[in-house]
Protein backbone atom coordinates (compact mmCIF):
# COMPACT_ATOMS: atom_id res chain seq x y z
CA UNK A 1 0.00 0.00 0.00
CA UNK A 2 1.07 3.52 -0.63
CA UNK A 3 1.96 5.73 2.21
CA UNK A 4 0.33 9.13 2.73
CA UNK A 5 3.79 10.76 2.58
CA UNK A 6 4.37 9.35 -0.92
CA UNK A 7 1.16 10.96 -2.22
CA UNK A 8 1.97 14.32 -0.65
CA UNK A 9 5.45 14.22 -2.19
CA UNK A 10 3.90 13.70 -5.62
CA UNK A 11 1.54 16.63 -5.06
CA UNK A 12 4.41 18.89 -3.96
CA UNK A 13 6.47 17.85 -6.97
CA UNK A 14 3.55 18.52 -9.33
CA UNK A 15 2.93 21.96 -7.82
CA UNK A 16 6.61 22.86 -8.12
CA UNK A 17 6.67 21.67 -11.74
CA UNK A 18 3.60 23.76 -12.62
CA UNK A 19 5.14 26.85 -11.02
CA UNK A 20 8.41 26.36 -12.92
CA UNK A 21 6.58 25.93 -16.24
CA UNK A 22 4.49 29.05 -15.61
CA UNK A 23 7.61 31.07 -14.80
CA UNK A 24 9.37 29.82 -17.93
CA UNK A 25 6.39 30.71 -20.11
CA UNK A 26 5.88 34.15 -18.58
CA UNK A 27 9.54 35.19 -18.74
CA UNK A 28 10.33 33.34 -21.96
CA UNK A 29 7.75 35.18 -24.06
CA UNK A 30 8.96 38.62 -24.93
CA UNK A 31 7.52 41.15 -27.31
CA UNK A 32 9.66 41.99 -30.29
CA UNK A 33 10.59 45.64 -30.50
CA UNK A 34 10.73 47.69 -33.65
CA UNK A 35 14.55 47.79 -33.35
CA UNK A 36 14.72 44.05 -33.83
CA UNK A 37 12.50 44.33 -36.89
CA UNK A 38 14.76 47.04 -38.30
CA UNK A 39 17.84 44.87 -37.75
CA UNK A 40 16.11 42.04 -39.55
CA UNK A 41 15.31 44.34 -42.49
CA UNK A 42 18.93 45.51 -42.68
CA UNK A 43 20.37 42.01 -43.06
CA UNK A 44 20.22 42.32 -46.83
CA UNK A 45 17.94 39.34 -47.45
CA UNK A 46 15.92 39.75 -50.61
CA UNK A 47 12.22 40.09 -49.78
CA UNK A 48 11.25 37.72 -52.57
CA UNK A 49 13.65 35.02 -51.38
CA UNK A 50 12.04 31.73 -50.41
CA UNK A 51 13.90 29.23 -48.24
CA UNK A 52 13.16 25.56 -48.86
CA UNK A 53 13.58 23.25 -45.88
CA UNK A 54 14.13 19.53 -46.45
CA UNK A 55 12.24 17.81 -43.64
CA UNK A 56 14.12 15.07 -41.76
CA UNK A 57 13.35 13.00 -38.65
CA UNK A 58 15.79 11.85 -36.01
CA UNK A 59 15.74 8.21 -34.92
CA UNK A 60 16.11 7.60 -31.16
CA UNK A 61 19.55 6.14 -31.87
CA UNK A 62 20.60 9.43 -33.48
CA UNK A 63 20.46 8.61 -37.18
CA UNK A 64 18.62 10.87 -39.66
CA UNK A 65 15.56 9.51 -41.44
CA UNK A 66 14.09 10.91 -44.65
CA UNK A 67 10.43 11.92 -44.38
CA UNK A 68 8.46 10.88 -47.44
CA UNK A 69 4.87 11.39 -48.60
CA UNK A 70 2.83 8.86 -50.53
CA UNK A 71 0.43 9.97 -53.25
CA UNK A 72 -2.67 8.01 -54.23
CA UNK A 73 -0.69 6.12 -56.90
CA UNK A 74 1.82 4.91 -54.31
CA UNK A 75 4.72 7.10 -55.46
CA UNK A 76 7.12 8.52 -52.86
CA UNK A 77 7.79 12.26 -52.69
CA UNK A 78 10.18 14.29 -50.54
CA UNK A 79 8.52 16.45 -47.89
CA UNK A 80 9.63 20.09 -47.95
CA UNK A 81 8.58 23.24 -46.15
CA UNK A 82 8.65 26.69 -47.70
CA UNK A 83 9.67 29.70 -45.62
CA UNK A 84 9.09 33.10 -47.10
CA UNK A 85 11.24 36.06 -46.14
CA UNK A 86 8.59 37.68 -43.95
CA UNK A 87 8.00 34.52 -41.91
CA UNK A 88 9.92 33.58 -38.78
Amino acid sequence: MRNFNDASAVVRFTKALVIIVLLMVSFGCKNETSEAKMELAETGVDKSETVIWHIKAIHPEGSLLDVKALDKDGKLHDVKAFQYSDQR
